[in-house]
């Protein structure tokens, strides 16, 4: 936001949205602890109301264990904070594994696709509301 200059400008952001972490899982050199310790500086500079979410389900993927202990650590970091967590975890759990990659339309949730970055889309907008009420 800094390099932007949204942080003492005229203008300010009427929500902030910060999906993490997916492709941190697939590092090996990033360490699940270095990861949180980064995910906390970053969420010190958001304003109060920014929504974060999970990491979503690597499904049978070997990194999937690796996903949850990091998607923990996220949901622990904005316990700690002001923003607000988004359950994109929990909602790609709810897909079977051939429904997240064939039958979303136009595309699977990973990588997002337009199929995909509707379901993300949807649950941003309940957090939203849930927020706002």
């Amino acid at each position: 936001m800094r390099g932007l200059g949204l942080l003492d400008g005229p203008y300010g952001p009427d929500l902030v949205t910060l999906t993490i972490g997916g492709n941190d899982v697939m590092a090996e050199d990033m360490a699940p602890g270095q990861f949180e310790e980064r995910l906390r500086r970053v969420l010190a500079s958001l304003p109060g109301s920014a929504l974060v979410s999970t990491i979503p389900s690597f499904g049978i993927m070997p990194q999937e264990s690796r996903a949850q202990d990091m998607s923990d650590r996220i949901a622990a970091a904005v316990a700690d904070s002001d923003a607000h967590l988004v359950d994109l975890r929990s909602l790609t759990q709810e897909y079977s594994l051939p429904t997240l990659h064939l039958r979303l339309p136009r595309g699977g949730l990973l990588p997002p696709e337009f199929g995909g970055l509707r379901q993300v889309g949807s649950a941003l907008r309940r957090r939203v509301g849930d927020v706002s009420t």
